[in-house]
């Protein structure tokens, strides 16, 4: 049984039920579950910190560089899902690569202004 109600429980249950590699689910099961409530912050934290990042353009290298293993994470949890698709975490995957790849921020973000405040000051 899953610990927890609601939308949690309902994700977590997709992960156990959906994985495409049998390794996976016994870690679910052994470590995430009995401790939703450390990992359930920590999610919310790291998805919350890539958006801030990626909306300010602030440190986009790293964090996309952070993003696009977490994205094949969910992808290898909710392969087999029948309400899912998929090729979706493999192309924000993709789309974390190429941020890490092209340094996005350093064109219209605050990585910009920083880079453009140490230039000057040289």
């Amino acid at each position: 049984s899953i610990p927890g109600s609601g939308k949690e429980a309902i994700f977590y249950s997709a992960q156990l039920l959906s994985t495409n590699q049998p390794i996976h689910a016994p870690r679910w099961r052994s470590l995430v579950l009995p401790n939703m409530a450390v990992f359930d912050p920590l999610i919310l934290l790291a998805e919350l910190g890539l958006a801030v990042s990626f909306i300010l353009g602030i440190l986009v290298r790293p964090v996309a560089a952070l993003g696009a293993p977490y994205a094949l994470g969910l992808w290898i949890g909710l392969y087999r899902h029948p309400a899912e698709w998929a090729w979706t975490y493999i192309f924000i995957a993709i789309v974390h690569g190429l941020f890490a790849v092209h340094a996005a921020g350093r064109s219209l973000g605050l990585d910009a202004l920083i880079r453009t405040g140490k230039g000057n000051r040289a």
